[in-house]
């Protein structure tokens, strides 16, 4: 089941990182919709699983290869190009 959290907008990504990591048990997965290059699901280490997605195909490959370089460091990560709009689009 999921589980939606609202954050409000902010200038300190490292406030919203500790309110959202609170918020997810050991061993949950995380998908970030509209999640750029990915800086927030490989924060995320008490997650079991994150999943990214974006439309902008220059922050995904970016996530791409940062979550493989820190591969030993942040939870296994996936990223997806995808137009939420157009969702028959996945690349």
């Amino acid at each position: 089941m999921g589980l939606e959290i609202p954050v409000e907008q902010s200038n300190d990504p490292d406030t919203e990182g500790k309110l959202i990591a609170s918020m997810i048990k050991d061993g949950e997965k995380v998908v970030d919709l509209g999640c750029n290059t990915g800086g927030m699901i490989m924060h995320l280490d008490t997650c079991a699983k994150g999943v990214g997605v974006d439309y902008d195909g220059k922050c995904i490959e970016v996530a791409r290869k940062v979550s493989t370089l820190l591969k030993d460091y942040v939870p296994p990560c996936e990223f997806y190009l995808m137009n939420l709009e157009r969702t028959n689009e996945v690349k």
